[in-house]
């Protein structure tokens, strides 16, 4: 264990000894500040090495009894309602979503979240349902990961999980013009709607990171009749996010383990602490 690491814990422990955190969170709920923060997944399988987007089922299965034990997980659908109603939500909300659309979400994550009561958005690319498509990001693999067909994916709907757009075929939308990005957002749209038999309101950009969205190809997506726009490049929500800019913490094999995601989640580094109940901004805005 790292030095940073065993340094996290140590400031995690300090801190829930002391009860910093339940006078804090008391403040922000008063002040209007609560943070929640929305965790996005890619992944989860033990056919190849944990990296950037991917866990191991072992690791999924740790995080998400944490997940339960320690924190209030609900839906994306319920943290998007206390937005739009100005309502403060409870401390240690945590949501759930995942990206892309494959195999191992229906066959892994599924299962587990299940089997501990949580809750999931999961973002699909729809054009990759049901392919053998290769992104370029797995080309150099050691073997090809499947995506869902459409009977899984509504099979996870009829799980209870929300099922949510990430585009036709995962552009990068700070890139695409709106004539095209219309077609991959108001598109994977109506494909989902078509297949699942019921609306379709969440959507997450393809890559999640700053620059990946023209802010023409945001009012795009609130165009098409989504209830919201997630990125996935850090940060929190509060009271005050916009809906169409949900950020989301990305939770890959590079944390070692749950202490050190708590520590992200819970504490996020003191500065941050400082910052949003000076002026209330959101955390890696």
């Amino acid at each position: 264990m790292s030095w940073k690491v065993k340094a996290k814990h140590a400031l995690l422990a300090a801190e829930e000894l002391c009860g910093i955190e339940w006078a804090r969170d008391k403040v922000w709920a008063a002040r209007g500040i609560l943070t929640a923060p929305v965790l996005v997944f890619h992944r989860v399988t033990d056919d190849i090495p944990g990296d950037g987007i991917t866990v191991s089922t072992r690791r999924f299965r740790e995080i998400v009894r944490n997940l339960k034990d320690h924190y209030n997980p609900i839906p994306l659908a319920r943290l998007l309602d206390y937005l739009a109603k100005g309502e403060t939500w409870p401390a240690k909300t945590v949501v759930v979503t995942f990206d892309d659309g494959y195999l191992d979400n229906h066959a892994h994550a599924a299962p587990i979240l299940a089997e501990y009561g949580v809750s999931a958005t999961f973002f699909v690319t729809t054009d990759a349902i049901g392919s053998d498509r290769v992104m370029p990001w797995d080309a150099q693999l050691p073997r090809r990961l499947p995506w869902m067909d459409w009977h899984h994916v509504r099979e996870l709907r009829t799980r209870g999980f929300e099922i949510g757009s990430h585009t036709l075929t995962h552009p990068d939308l700070g890139k695409l013009p709106p004539s095209d990005a219309c077609v991959e957002i108001a598109g994977s749209k109506e494909k989902l709607e078509q297949e699942l038999g019921s609306a379709v309101t969440s959507f997450a950009y393809p890559f999640g990171g700053k620059g990946n969205i023209t802010e023409e190809n945001r009012e795009l997506v609130k165009r098409a009749g989504y209830s919201c726009c997630c990125s996935a490049y850090g940060g929190f929500v509060r009271l005050a996010t916009d809906r169409f800019n949900i950020h989301r913490l990305g939770v890959n094999s590079w944390y070692s383990d749950t202490r050190e995601i708590d520590f992200e989640i819970r504490i996020a580094a003191p500065w941050r602490w400082g910052k949003i109940a000076a002026d209330g901004s959101d955390a890696a805005s």
